[in-house]
């Protein structure tokens, strides 16, 4: 490409096919970075095909931020690390959903979606009881859990809390709780 800055006309990179999965790169760096000659940097870059990580077929095709472990066959070893540097004492969790919309099921056996009374209680129903991360200011945190195969995973963020404190009598003392699904947040917004 020749860009219309350049006095002297002469190409800033020259591109060529090498094979069907490379290309060789030749870039003319500007005058007092280099020769000022194609050549200057050479890259060679190598494409190749892989499979998206379990987990994440949801996030390359639909933008969701949820764990997608329909296609796991058996249970599934994560490994997290949290490393905290805020004055807010979060704690991260993740809850079952249904379906790519975010539905829950609540208690009684209904199905809840996103924006529904009772939601926020149904989706904490739904945790994963034993992966509650935290930590504190400045540290990092591993936690190793087993996620069942065949679900979607969806995360939530406790503001500032405790999750204990969500399910006791005192109604004053509940921390906020924001969703993957924007529509399930209090304030309608993504976190």
């Amino acid at each position: 490409a020749t860009p219309a800055g350049n006095t002297n006309q002469c190409p800033a990179v020259s591109i060529e096919r090498l094979a069907d999965n490379q290309l060789h790169l030749n870039f003319r760096t500007p005058q007092g970075g280099g020769a000022g000659q194609l050549g200057d940097l050479v890259v060679k870059a190598n494409f190749v095909s892989a499979s998206a990580p379990l987990g994440t077929d949801l996030q390359n095709s639909a933008g969701l931020e949820v764990l997608d472990l329909r296609t796991a066959k058996s249970a599934v070893v994560a490994n997290f690390e949290i490393h905290r540097e805020a004055s807010f004492d979060n704690q991260i969790g993740f809850y079952r959903v249904e379906n790519e919309q975010g539905d829950v099921k609540s208690r009684d056996g209904g199905v809840l979606s996103v924006g529904d009374e009772g939601y926020r209680d149904a989706a904490l129903f739904n945790r994963l009881g034993d992966v509650l991360l935290t930590g504190g200011d400045g540290e990092t945190l591993t936690s190793r859990a087993q996620l069942a195969p065949g679900v979607i995973l969806a995360p939530f963020l406790l503001v500032n809390g405790d999750i204990n404190e969500l399910f006791d009598i005192e109604a004053a003392n509940d921390p906020d709780v924001f969703f993957a699904y924007s529509g399930a947040n209090s304030d309608g917004a993504e976190h």
